[in-house]
């Protein structure tokens, strides 16, 4: 891969958001737990205690992931006027909140959100069906006031996976749009990226899901040839792991050729209080 600028992105607003969605908002909340009332506490390598939130992906179902930045003073609008509204009509279309993650730098791309959102639709049909459902169209400008930035993705899932996020990890979200020879290229950059990403001095950053675009979104949609969640131990490994000699000489290269755009940023899971 590439060096590329970035910041360190947990704002105040974003977080305050996330208090709305699993501390204070009553609504969303009852939403995330109905679907994944399934948090733990474990132990990781260094014996340190760690709590976990676990989502399972499944095939056949639609899951919305939206990049997002609350406007400063707006947090109070969605939790008391827009989600107390939203969220009923939500489960009554079968939709679902799966997890929230509070981006903490942005790698490369064009995706500026302070905050992205996981949820789960039935299908596409029923996702569109609600949008144009009068009862939202009321409500909606409630919540388009209130953000700043907003850019959501519908995907699916080839087979079922579930997949336990850790408060102590970093999760990478990216997007990527592929070259048109890209075919032969990621299966040569795979080959040789696979054995220097086990031994680069770093623990080996793991591949938690891919997600293909939702079929049937209308032109124009925000739909990565690739999208996926990667694992890593710490933020820096993956700078660790573009100064690695061989895999910045021999996988990047190939890389590169094969990825004609790419969004990616980096998160941390957002576990509410118990």
């Amino acid at each position: 891969m590439y060096r590329f600028k970035s910041k360190n992105r947990i704002h105040k607003a974003g977080m305050l958001t996330a208090l709305i969605f699993f501390g204070v908002g009553i609504y969303f909340t009852t939403g995330w737990s109905h679907v994944n009332n399934n948090e733990t506490k474990c132990a990781n390598h260094d014996n340190s205690a760690h709590r976990t939130h676990t989502i399972t992906f499944e095939m056949g179902k639609v899951y919305e992931i939206t990049s997002f930045t609350v406007k400063e003073g707006k947090q109070k609008q969605l939790n008391e006027n827009y989600f107390p509204q939203v969220m009923p009509l939500v489960a009554e279309y079968g939709g679902a909140p799966l997890g929230m993650f509070g981006v903490t730098k942005k790698i490369v791309g064009e995706v500026d959100g302070q905050m992205i959102g996981i949820f789960e639709w039935p299908s596409l049909a029923v996702k569109n069906k609600f949008h144009r459902d009068p009862r939202f169209l009321k409500i909606s400008p409630l919540r388009d006031e209130a953000l700043s930035y907003f850019k959501p993705g519908f995907y699916e899932v080839s087979e079922d996976v579930t997949v336990a996020f850790k408060d102590n990890k970093v999760y990478e979200f990216f997007g990527a749009w592929l070259a048109p020879e890209s075919g032969e290229l990621l299966k040569q950059y795979f080959a040789i990226s696979e054995p220097i990403k086990r031994s680069y001095g770093r623990p080996y950053p793991e591949f938690k899901v891919k997600l293909s675009p939702a079929k049937g979104q209308s032109a124009g949609a925000y739909a990565p040839h690739m999208t996926g969640i990667v694992e890593w131990d710490k933020a820096d490994d993956y700078d660790a792991l573009n100064a690695n000699v061989k895999f910045k000489t021999q996988a990047a290269p190939l890389l590169k050729k094969a990825i004609a755009k790419m969004d990616m940023v980096q998160t941390k899971v957002i576990i509410k209080q118990q």
